[in-house]
């Protein structure tokens, strides 16, 4: 269909009458051309200063012209553009609108009691506030409310004081809201059962939600912003868009006070369930009660966001709450619990990839950096810490499966600390963990490749498959074996007890090179290699400058001798003992211990 050119005629009419008048100078100024658009942040910010007609927000008809948009299109272009001022009103609205066209304000627009500023009964309706304001006054109800089943477009302009919703839209499967300000409303900002866009909208000073879109096919919401909401019942959240896709949106100073632990309840920056979220920035969310704190819920793609600022005393303090869901290229700080758990990011099996994790702290429950997920990779994650009660835990990554090119430091406990706790670990860097932690486990994993740890306390790597290539400087003990393991080409340097602590089972252990393990002068062995209840296979390893060079017994530090299946090619130089207990060969007794005699049972 060709688009009918009368509106935008009449509306260049409207905005441009100066143009019938002399002009001036045509004389460029001198200097290079400069912007003279405004920004949408300008524009709110005029319209947080003025009361009178809007150079706000409707300064975007003239910068921007008409837009002409599918819904609009739908609408259709050949009706008369018809002043709001003009329309009867009812006993529950002061102007409706009850045929399809194209309707403006004139001028701005104060409410009455017991009755909204504007009504629609009619599909196919464009509204455009041309930059006026409608004004709420005590007793009136909602700012725009539509009761139409058709496309409905809703723009330009500001709507405030309205003791309900500013704009409630109660069944349109087709919407657009576009270039507005909703400032001080007492209930949501923007009140929608249905499917459209949203597109530069602002919302200031709402309850319970700023921007609430619950339609059965997705939305999107762009551009907006979302601040100042507080709750007065059991939640509170910046923008709730189920299935819809939310972007490039700012959501900041969310506030509430539920007690309920259900999702539904948390309080939330950006809930979209089954959505995306994309390049928005969250910040400055509070829960006072017992609930849980969510900066993103449920939503299955999560990319480019910021995540910052969250406090709360409630069960659960998460950045980002998702299911099986693809995180990329986020970053989350600064949150803070006093509750059972404060998880930076909580993926359940999903993939979360190039993220950055600063300062989770509580002051009660277990902190985590990253829960839960399928993959970790290309993460970095700092300062995760609590200094809670007995029996809270830190850790890093929890419970995933494949953990790669990750970055992590700053992670304690005064307890019990866990840096990465996965499946499989590659190509990861820890550093500065554990310290003041009664028990600190660097990995605790079922294999661990390529890595490398760094004054990790207690164990660097605790392990139950295989450790291969690894580097660990500046650990209690490097390497933990518990099973069937498979310990080769790792370097172990500067530990204070082993470099390899292997038992109970069996071990292969080749091709490792350990120095300067173990502390002369106190009452801990310490050593290079240990094999404690374990029949190990020990070949071409080196130990140089340790108190003790391979140990072999059937309890550690107690008496007897472990059987071993093969010690070959193994070599210690510089060291305090360099086989301090023998080695022994089941069924044939201790045999010698130099490193270049081969024997195997």
């Amino acid at each position: 269909m060709k688009p009918n050119m009368l509106l935008p005629t009449a509306l260049f009419a409207l905005i441009t009458p100066c143009a019938l008048h002399a002009q001036g100078s045509l004389t460029p100024p001198p200097g290079p051309p400069a912007p003279v658009m405004k920004t949408l942040e300008q524009i709110y910010d005029m319209a947080e200063s003025t009361d009178t007609r809007a150079e706000a927000i409707g300064v975007l008809v003239t910068q921007q012209g008409f837009q002409v948009t599918e819904i609009e299109t739908k609408v259709g272009q050949m009706h008369t553009r018809t002043p709001i001022s003009t329309l009867p009103g009812s006993g529950t609205a002061m102007h409706v609108i009850s045929t399809p066209g194209h309707y403006y304000l004139t001028g701005d627009l104060t409410g009455v009691s017991g009755k909204s500023g504007i009504r629609v009964d009619a599909q196919n309706v464009v509204i455009d506030l041309n930059g006026f304001s409608l004004r709420g006054v005590g007793g009136c109800t909602k700012g725009i409310e539509v009761y139409a089943t058709g496309p409905v477009v809703i723009r330009n302009g500001t709507l405030r004081f309205w003791p309900q919703q500013g704009i409630y839209l109660q069944n349109s499967p087709e919407f657009l809201l576009q270039d507005l300000a909703i400032l001080n409303s007492q209930g949501r900002g923007v009140d929608i059962n249905g499917s459209g866009s949203i597109q530069r909208v602002v919302v200031k000073n709402a309850v319970e939600v700023g921007i609430y879109c619950n339609g059965s096919t997705p939305s999107t919401i762009s551009d907006c912003r979302v601040e100042s909401i507080i709750s007065t019942g059991t939640t509170a959240k910046g923008i709730f868009a189920p299935l819809s896709v939310v972007s490039r949106c700012t959501v900041t100073n969310i506030t509430g006070s539920s007690s309920s632990t259900s999702v539904s309840e948390a309080v939330c920056g950006i809930s979209a369930s089954g959505g995306r979220v994309e390049s928005c920035a969250i910040r400055g969310l509070t829960q006072l009660g017992g609930g849980k704190l969510l900066g993103i819920d449920r939503a299955t793609h999560i990319s480019g966001t910021t995540i910052t600022q969250l406090s709360g005393a409630g069960a659960l303090v998460a950045g980002i709450d998702a299911a099986k869901a693809n995180i990329s290229n986020c970053a989350v700080s600064t949150l803070s619990g006093s509750g059972a758990e404060t998880i930076g990011i909580q993926a359940d099996q999903g993939e979360v990839l190039g993220v950055t994790i600063d300062q989770i702290t509580t002051t009660a429950g277990n902190a985590i950096g990253i829960a839960k997920a399928a993959t970790v990779a290309d993460a970095t994650i700092t300062n995760v810490t609590s200094s809670g009660v007995t029996g809270a835990t830190t850790r890093g990554v929890s419970s995933a499966k494949h953990v790669r090119d990750c970055t992590l430091t700053g992670i304690q406990n005064s307890q019990f600390c866990v840096v990465i706790e996965a499946d499989l670990v590659t190509d990861c860097a820890l550093r500065d963990c554990g310290a003041g932690s009664s028990t600190c486990f660097g990995i605790l994993a079922t294999t661990v490749s390529q890595s490398t740890l760094t004054n990790v306390a207690d164990i660097g790597i605790q392990v139950t498959g295989e450790a291969s290539n690894n580097r660990i400087t500046g650990a209690d003990t490097g390497i933990k074996c518990q099973g069937n393991v498979q310990v080769n080409g790792n370097t172990i340097e500067g530990c204070q007890e082993w470099g390899i602590h292997a038992g109970p089972g069996y071990s292969t252990i080749s091709r490792n090179n350990i120095r300067g393990i173990g502390e002369y002068g106190n009452d801990l062995a310490g050593g290079g290699i240990l094999c404690a209840d374990s029949s190990a296979y020990v070949e071409d390893n080196h130990v140089g400058a340790c108190l003790d060079g391979f140990k072999f017994t059937s309890t550690y530090m107690g008496i007897g001798v472990a059987p071993i299946t093969a010690f070959m090619r193994n070599v210690a130089s510089a060291c305090g003992f360099p086989f301090s207990s023998g080695i022994a060969v089941a069924g044939y007794g201790t045999v010698s211990t130099n490193p270049h005699i081969n024997f195997q049972k």
